[in-house]
């Protein structure tokens, strides 16, 4: 969940990747039974997705910018 909020300031391509990687894998966890915190989990997995979302807009309005100065 650190990841995924952190994600978005400090590293907007990668870390958004890796809570979204780490979330998964801690889902399968806890449906196995093998750890808690599902309600963080889901918060990360979101917030992960939120992160590639900002970027991929970011990458995109940046494009649209550098085709609009040339």
């Amino acid at each position: 969940m650190v990841l995924g909020i952190l994600g978005p300031v400090l590293i907007p391509i990668v870390l958004p990747i890796i809570a979204l990687r780490l979330g998964v894998s801690a889902l399968r966890m806890a449906d196995r039974g093998e750890g808690g915190g599902r309600g963080q989990t889901t918060a990360g997995m979101v917030m992960g997705i939120v992160g590639i979302a900002f970027a991929a807009l970011g990458v995109l309005v940046a494009t649209a910018q550098a085709i609009a100065f040339v």
